[in-house]
């Protein structure tokens, strides 16, 4: 485990919204993801934008897994009426 990072006061949504953006992400890559936002709001003013700033500037150091392929379905042929 890291070292441990000082609170930042987040609201519940604004706590939601990294959350949600660190879920996109492989789960190896969340705790630093997480830092890294962390780091971004250090000293900055916190709001909804800033969050918002603090996690796309975050989410360009990381590759996002592509979802996994569903197979194709083949569609049923309609029953011939009698």
């Amino acid at each position: 485990m890291g070292p441990l990072m000082s609170p930042i006061p987040v609201t519940d949504p604004q706590y939601l919204a990294i959350c949600s953006a660190a879920s996109a992400l492989c789960p190896s890559d969340r705790d630093q993801f997480i830092a890294r936002v962390h780091a971004k709001l250090r000293g900055q003013p916190i709001g909804d934008g800033t969050i918002g700033r603090a996690i796309r500037a975050a989410q360009v150091n990381f590759p996002h897994p592509e979802p996994a392929p569903e197979p194709h379905r083949v569609p049923k042929q309609p029953c011939d009426a009698e």
